[in-house]
């Protein structure tokens, strides 16, 4: 239906909101669009290089959200659209050193309520309604990571 759409109105795709943001923009806010976006920058790779009201690209917003896989396709498509700079300054590089920082932070957070509640050893072998145990949640979350890193 979408590529029906694009092919009778290709227009469509510049067409910008009062943010003045593109269908791309809006595709980058939800992983669940990113097969929109890749048929938009199949249709049209340049609308990478837009930019809405704050001098953010769809590139930009695929980094603050943690789109991984839009961020790969835009720069399958535009690789020197990492260069645009938004209204502070900042590109797509900078968005991401911020976001590993704030990330890294939550986790450090995180991780000292969690070293405070294993050391308060009163509900270190509680398990939920599956069944699980906090020890059994944290094997099976890192053997999933661990499946993301190899492959």
């Amino acid at each position: 239906v979408i590529k029906r759409l694009i092919h009778r109105n290709p227009e469509i795709l510049k067409e910008v909101d009062n943010c003045h943001m593109t269908v791309l923009h809006h595709a980058a806010y939800l992983k669940e669009m990113s097969q929109i976006a890749k048929i938009v920058l199949e249709k049209d790779s340049s609308l990478c290089y837009q930019v809405d009201m704050n001098g953010h690209s769809a590139l930009h917003i695929a980094v603050k959200e943690g789109n991984v896989d839009l961020v790969r396709e835009i720069l399958n498509y535009g690789t020197d659209c990492i260069e645009v700079v938004d209204n502070d300054g900042r590109n797509a590089l900078h968005l991401a050193v911020d976001n590993a920082v704030q990330i890294f932070e939550r986790i450090s957070r995180s991780f000292k309520t969690l070293l405070l509640l294993v050391m308060s050893r009163r509900t270190i072998n509680n398990r939920d309604n599956n069944g699980k145990s906090a020890l059994d949640i944290a094997v099976y979350n890192m053997a999933k990571d661990e499946r993301l890193f190899l492959g």
